[in-house]
């Protein structure tokens, strides 16, 4: 799988928070010129276990600094959810990512989750259940009501590892990357089709959006430099 830790969605947003004003059009020139670094298109072709590493507090991430919520880390996040999960990004819900993208600290995460009601064991085998039955293939097309699936005691049982053929431009080395290998099933992660949210109650919703969002994206209470923690590379999501 991948690890991408402290990251960003594109490099301009960062440079134009950190540049003069008037030198706005100069700066996107030369970075789109000679330091082209869009995170989300490099990785959307991907669509292997994934995992975004959040630190809360990043500041070289962050477009207003001491706004938690303008981590570029948090718009990565979004497009991939929105190319993996479209129907769990929606005006439903979007106030519980917002939340999600404004905590300080460890707290707020876990009274986000109890608000929302978050049950994992329910979300984690709703998710196998629909992967088992229909498909598990990317964009996800988990649509269906929690009544209408059959929630299987025998779920998508784990092959052996296998390694993951898959490249990167020689740019992308530089960045926080880690690579692992993880047992997962290949129809999963090369068919791809899994959570979108159509059919659900609100609530339902919301549940299963925080717990697919929270599986993707996992948040470490640091800053930039500090040194990731090895039981962090061993959290990407697999089935």
């Amino acid at each position: 799988g991948v690890i991408m830790d402290a990251t960003f969605d594109d490099i301009i947003p960062l440079v134009l928070a950190r540049m003069p004003e008037f030198l706005a059009g100069l700066s996107c020139a030369v970075v789109n010129n000679h330091l082209k670094l869009d995170n989300f298109e490099q990785i959307r072709p991907y669509k292997g276990p994934l995992l975004l590493i959040n630190r809360m507090f990043d500041t070289m991430m962050m477009t207003q600094p001491g706004i938690m919520a303008s981590n570029r880390g948090n718009v990565l996040f979004e497009n991939i959810m929105m190319e993996r999960f479209p129907k769990l990004m929606d005006e439903d819900t979007l106030p519980i990512f917002e939340r999600l993208f404004s905590a300080r600290h460890a707290q707020m995460l876990d009274d986000l989750r109890r608000d929302v009601g978050v049950d994992n064991d329910l979300c984690e085998a709703m998710v196998r259940s629909y992967a088992q039955q229909h498909s598990a293939s990317l964009p996800s097309r988990i649509a269906l009501s929690l009544s209408l699936l059959t929630l299987s005691p025998y779920l998508f049982p784990l092959l052996s590892p296998l390694p993951l053929s898959f490249s990167l431009p020689s740019f992308f080395l530089s960045l926080p990357l880690y690579l692992s290998v993880s047992r997962s099933p290949v129809s999963f992660w090369c068919d791809s089709s899994l959570p979108t949210g159509e059919g659900l109650e609100v609530e339902e919703k919301q549940r299963l959006a925080l717990y697919v969002g929270t599986r993707l994206m996992t948040h470490y209470q640091a800053s930039h430099v500090d040194l990731l923690p090895v039981q962090y590379l061993d959290r990407i999501w697999t089935f």
